[in-house]
């Protein structure tokens, strides 16, 4: 049987990987001055928002699998920006952000904004939220297929 060829715009989880790549080299370089990446920078932040939680609570959170976040927890806790928290059950693995961790998600913070604010000023409030609404569509129709 032959295939049909199918223009490379067409193809949806490429335009999204590729805005998607083009979007967190953007939001990198912002946050370049405070020494975070955007993956790094979000994870603080979610356990910014928690204060304290699991390396299993943050995955759900940030819909990475767990592999991923210990690798990512590791890393920021050997960069001092987060630290283990006791707990009875040593195989649970608490973590909240340290002072240090604090100051950088802040500086970061403000850079994120200024980048979040160049582009939705960039975008019409219907392109915002049309923006908003195609992406939740999307990634709940993913969600159902897996």
């Amino acid at each position: 049987m032959e295939e049909i060829a199918v223009p490379k715009s067409e193809c949806i989880s490429r335009t999204v990987r590729c805005a998607d790549r083009s979007l967190t080299n953007a939001y990198d370089k912002a946050l370049a001055p405070s020494g975070l990446r955007t993956t790094q920078y979000t994870l603080l932040s979610v356990l910014h928002r928690q204060s304290v939680a699991s390396v299993t609570q943050l995955s759900e959170l940030l819909e990475l699998d767990q592999t991923t976040t210990t690798r990512n927890v590791r890393l920021l806790e050997e960069g001092g920006l987060i630290m283990r928290v006791p707990h009875h059950d040593p195989r649970v693995k608490l973590m909240k952000l340290t002072a240090e961790g604090k100051r950088r998600r802040l500086l970061a913070f403000e850079r994120w904004q200024e980048m979040q604010n160049h582009i939705q000023s960039s975008l019409s409030d219907q392109e915002w939220d049309t923006f908003q609404t195609v992406l939740t569509k999307i990634a709940s129709l993913s969600k159902e297929l897996e």
